[in-house]
């Protein structure tokens, strides 16, 4: 998604819509560039304001629910909740906007092992794409 709108309805809408990047008009010619190989690689990308917007929707959502009880939850927080250490910090990294260079690095493995743990929490989280798994972060 390419627009000039970063506001909550059009980030969610394209989200949902299954989106894999979503970039403002004012992205740098080279940036687009890049962010569309990206994508061709199986990465998602979020304009570091889109992921504002992202999270400050979900703040908002959970502001207004009450903590779950991990141990009871089914569907996504379920499955969330069995996660393992490494695995949530994968999620938290992915959901951040982060590529699987930027995740390696960021946690200090191999791009390999990023990929090894992304397609776990596609199985685990039931998710197919890597924007399904930043909304699953964040909800």
């Amino acid at each position: 998604m390419l627009t000039t709108f970063h506001d909550e309805e059009y980030v969610t809408g394209a989200l949902r819509a299954g989106a894999d990047a979503f970039l403002l008009k004012d992205t740098e010619p080279a940036t687009l560039v890049a962010t569309v190989h990206r994508v061709r690689a199986g990465e998602q990308v979020l304009d570091p304001k889109v992921t504002g917007v992202v999270v400050s929707q979900w703040r908002t959502w959970a502001a207004g629910r009450s903590a779950p009880d991990p141990a009871a939850a089914s569907g996504p927080a379920g499955a969330v909740a069995s996660l393992t250490q490494r695995e949530r910090e994968v999620l938290i990294a992915v959901a951040r906007g982060g590529s699987n260079p930027d995740v390696a690095d960021q946690l200090r493995v191999g791009e390999a092992t990023v990929k090894a743990h992304i397609h776990a929490l596609l199985r685990k989280l039931d998710r197919t794409t890597r924007t399904q798994l930043v909304v699953a972060a964040y909800e």
